[in-house]
C-alpha cells in the first residue's frame, strides 16, 4: 500500500468521474489535504509548535469562545429591553403605573447587562490583540510575561534604565515596573495564569538561584490561574514576595497588598503557603482568609472574609 495522498486519492477519483464528463477542482484537493492536516491535530501541533506558542493558543481559543458568548448575551439582552420598552409604553399608556414601573426596571436590567457585555468584549478584545501580538514574538528560553490588558501610567525599569511601559514587547526577566496612580496592568504569564497591578504598584519580575519570583514593594496585584494551563515558568513553584513574607501559591486566586509595612495576603480560592521570615512559623491560608504579616513581631492567626462581598478591584 502506497504513501498516504489526499490528492492522489483525489486524482483517481477525478479520473473516474471525467468519464463521466465531470471534473474535480484544484480547491477540492487542498480542502481535502487540510482535513488531513488537521487530522493529525495535537501531535503534529506538538512536534511542531513550542509549548509557549500552544498556551498562546489556548488562551486565544478561549478568548473567542469568550467573546462569541458575551455577543450572545448581549442580543438576548437587546431583545428584552426591546420588548420591556415597548410593555412599559403600553402600560403608560393604559394609565396602569405599577406595570410601568415593573417593565422600567425590566429595561435597566437589559442595558445593564448590555453594559457588561460590552465592557468584557472590548477587554477580550483587547487580550486578544495581545495575544495575536505575542504570536509574533520569537520563542525565549526565559519565562516572557504578555500585557494584555494596559491602562493608565505605567514605567518600567530593565538594563537600559527608566522608560514608559510598551504594552508590545513582553515583560521579561530582570524588569521593575511601577504603575501610577490612574494605572492598571495584567499580564498573562507563561503557565497560562493572569496577573494583576493595581494602581501605586511597584513590582519586580525576577529569577534568582531559586526560580523565578514576582515581588511586591509597594501597592497590590493579584493573580489568578485560568482554565488554560500550558508550560510552567523556570521553577514549577514560583513565589510572591512582599516586603518580608513569602508566598507559595497551591491555588488558583489570592492577593498580596502592602498595607503600611505589612505583607497581606488573601486568599478567594485555593491554598497559599506564607512564610513570615525571620525564623517565623509558616501559616497556609485557605479560600476566604487573609493574613496580615507585621515586619516584625508574632504573625496573629488568619482572619476570615466573605470573599463574595470583598473588594475585587481588578473587575472595575
Amino acid at each position: 500500500m502506497g504513501r498516504l495522498d489526499p490528492c492522489g486519492v483525489l486524482g483517481r477519483t477525478a479520473s473516474s468521474r471525467r468519464t463521466r464528463g465531470h471534473r474535480l477542482s484544484i480547491a477540492a484537493c487542498s480542502f481535502l489535504s487540510l482535513v488531513a492536516l488537521l487530522a493529525l491535530g495535537p501531535a503534529l501541533l506538538a512536534q511542531t509548535i513550542s509549548p509557549q506558542r500552544q498556551t498562546l493558543l489556548k488562551r486565544k481559543g478561549e478568548l473567542l469562545k469568550e467573546i462569541k458568548e458575551y455577543d450572545q448575551k448581549k442580543a438576548d439582552a437587546q431583545k428584552t429591553l426591546e420588548q420591556g420598552a415597548s410593555l412599559r409604553d403600553m402600560a403608560a399608556a393604559a394609565n396602569q403605573p405599577d406595570q410601568a414601573n415593573i417593565y422600567a426596571r425590566a429595561v435597566g436590567v437589559a442595558q445593564q447587562t448590555i453594559d457588561t457585555a460590552d465592557k468584557y468584549i472590548a477587554d477580550d478584545n483587547q487580550r486578544l490583540d495581545a495575544i495575536n501580538r505575542a504570536l509574533t514574538w520569537r520563542d525565549s528560553a526565559l519565562p516572557l510575561a504578555v500585557p494584555t490588558i494596559v491602562r493608565g501610567h505605567i514605567t518600567v525599569e530593565g538594563r537600559y534604565g527608566s522608560r514608559p511601559f510598551d504594552p508590545t514587547v513582553p515583560v521579561e526577566i530582570g524588569q521593575h515596573i511601577s504603575v501610577g496612580d490612574d494605572g492598571f496592568l495584567e499580564l498573562q504569564l507563561e503557565d497560562g495564569s493572569e496577573m494583576h497591578l493595581g494602581p501605586n504598584t511597584n513590582f519586580e519580575y525576577g529569577r534568582d538561584v531559586q526560580g523565578v519570583y514576582y515581588q511586591l514593594f509597594r501597592g497590590e496585584m493579584h493573580k489568578v490561574t485560568t482554565a488554560v494551563m500550558g508550560v510552567r515558568a523556570a521553577n514549577d513553584e514560583p513565589r510572591y514576595k512582599g516586603l518580608q513574607a513569602i508566598g507559595a501559591v497551591r491555588g488558583t486566586d489570592f492577593t498580596l497588598e502592602i498595607a503600611g509595612t505589612q505583607d497581606v495576603f488573601a486568599v478567594f480560592e485555593g491554598e497559599v503557603d506564607v512564610d513570615p521570615g525571620g525564623g517565623r512559623d509558616k501559616v497556609s491560608l485557605h479560600g476566604g482568609q487573609k493574613l496580615a504579616v507585621p515586619r516584625s513581631g508574632p504573625v496573629g492567626p488568619p482572619i476570615a472574609f466573605d470573599s463574595k462581598i470583598a473588594s475585587r478591584w481588578w473587575e472595575r
